[in-house]
């Protein structure tokens, strides 16, 4: 919405969902928030590979140990989705390793043999990524879409009508209704506030949509750098254009994927089964189709008609991020075809060695980058804590403003709501896509105009989750440009009551 304060009981807001608090919540128990964090992180990044890891190994039986692990460490931490460490709400990835197996189950096996309760379980664990993130949810629903359509056209094609429930029927029929209960319980507040306060335009994600030029450029330091870097996305503003498009997936995943192309459409093994072609077949098709539907071609996508078929996909502004999913999901080909890569690699135990080394080694250096964005987390843990101190030695602060700090805005935001949580005083400060919608106060406001963002939305009607408190309420701002010397500055608008407000509940 385009309001973070002042809604009943909230201090701040934050799109990580319940599943990240599984991982994080014990390392809170014996690390401060900081360390808990570096925790959470390293522990999804692990358990993202291993799922995807298993689950290629399931795909992919015949295929070497060597390649498998190669293909899942560039689909796990290939540049595309490593970039995502500054939006790690993207980050758990790890349902996707199940979700591959049941797509592939549903892609490989003939259409009498798929279930009814493997459809079912498919669906839940689709649904399951909505207490991650709105964006997974919405990228894992495309997938099984597209993939439960084919198999739909395929008995369609066939005449196919048998159905066959499946021995865990009533288990994974239990399991999607209680997924669909919770992630109703967590969207339908969700979708009624895009009711109210606006969707995401249809414009601002078909531009932030993946080009083909972008597939090829990464604007950060990579060891194997990408065909295309920063000069010529400034210098070509029609190829590169929009949020977000580093989406360069590293050069294994690149030259794995035209390889495996190659041998399919060249047909050069003749000792590839009828099914393992077929196989394969399905899994590069669906994988173009994804990268199509996705696609911005010069102002028109097929994502279009995503948005209006998917409840909340008109809200992701960030559309690129479609790229990560669709990496994770092409690995699945790229699996089915390294099971013929050890025909032509064991001609001598040596060769092989020396070819399966140099994969697992060409694998880390194409994902290897060299720079990243850094700051001092020990500067901005001291100037935190200084703050948080000085605001509880105000009492009369009812809410606060943090003002100026640090070079880029959005920092001095989240750092106030860094406060806020610490404080629970509520604050206006806050980020999400740069900047609240309607109405919000130039990209440095001063604590007036803040104060007079907040009259705004207090005074609105249609805000209905508003907490009404009559306007009165006293405004501190924080300078956290000039932390040890007066910082504080209590601010009462002429048309507010001095009287403090009660905060209980709040």
């Amino acid at each position: 919405p385009e309001f973070y304060w002042p809604i009943a009981d909230v201090f701040t807001w934050s799109d990580h969902l319940i599943g990240p608090s599984v991982i994080y919540a014990p390392w809170r128990l014996f690390l401060d928030p900081y360390q808990s964090y570096l925790g959470w992180i390293i522990t999804t990044l692990i358990l993202n590979y291993i799922s995807i890891r298993w689950a290629l190994r399931k795909i992919a039986t015949r295929s070497p140990e060597i390649f498998i692990s190669a293909i899942a460490l560039t689909a796990s931490f290939n540049p595309a989705v490593t970039i995502q460490i500054s939006h790690p709400q993207m980050l758990s990835l790890y349902i996707f390793g199940p979700l591959l197996i049941l797509w592939n189950y549903a892609l490989s096996t003939k259409t009498e043999e798929l279930k009814l309760d493997q459809v079912i379980l498919l669906m839940a664990l689709t649904l399951f990524n909505g207490f991650f993130n709105i964006y997974l949810l919405v990228y894992g629903a495309l997938c099984t879409l597209i993939v439960l359509f084919l198999h739909i056209a395929t008995r369609l094609s066939r005449k196919e009508w048998d159905i066959r429930l499946g021995k865990n029927l009533k288990a994974s029929s239990i399991f999607l209704i209680l997924t669909i209960g919770a992630i109703a319980y967590i969207y339908i507040p969700y979708l009624s506030a895009l009711g109210v306060f606006g969707q995401r335009s249809t414009t601002q994600i078909i531009e932030n949509l993946p080009k083909a030029a972008s597939w090829l450029f990464n604007e950060r330091g990579l060891l194997l750098p990408a065909p295309f870097g920063v000069d010529f996305a400034n210098s070509n503003p029609n190829l590169i254009y929009g949020q977000e498009q580093s989406l360069f997936p590293g050069w294994f995943f690149l030259i794995t994927l035209i390889y495996s192309i190659g041998n399919l459409l060249i047909n050069r093994h003749k000792n590839r089964t009828i099914d393992s072609k077929r196989n394969q077949l399905r899994w590069l098709f669906t994988t173009a189709f994804l990268i199509i539907v996705t696609m911005n071609f010069h102002g028109f996508s097929l994502w279009t008609y995503v948005m209006n078929l998917i409840p909340g996909a008109s809200a992701l502004r960030a559309s690129s991020r479609v790229v990560m999913i669709i990496i994770i999901f092409g690995s699945a080909f790229i699996a089915l075809s390294s099971e013929e890569w050890s025909w032509e690699l064991s001609l001598h135990y040596k060769i092989k060695f020396f070819t399966q080394s140099a994969t697992i080694l060409f694998a880390f250096l194409s994902i290897w980058i060299i720079t990243s964005p850094s700051f001092s987390l020990k500067d901005w843990r001291l100037k935190t804590k200084r703050m948080t101190q000085q605001l509880i030695k105000n009492p009369q602060c009812d809410v606060f403003w943090l003002s100026k700090s640090l070079k880029e805005p959005w920092g001095r935001h989240i750092q106030a709501m860094h406060i806020s949580m610490r404080t629970g005083i509520p604050t206006p400060n806050g980020v999400s896509g740069h900047s609240p919608k309607e109405g919000w106060p130039a990209e440095n406001p001063s604590v007036l105009e803040a104060n007079h963002w907040i009259q705004k939305t207090i005074n609105n009607p249609v805000h209905k989750l508003v907490n009404r408190t009559e306007g009165q309420y006293t405004l501190c701002e924080i300078n956290a440009d000039n932390v040890n010397s007066s910082p504080m500055t209590t601010v009462v608008d002429d048309f507010q009551s001095k009287q403090k407000k009660s905060t209980t509940g709040n």
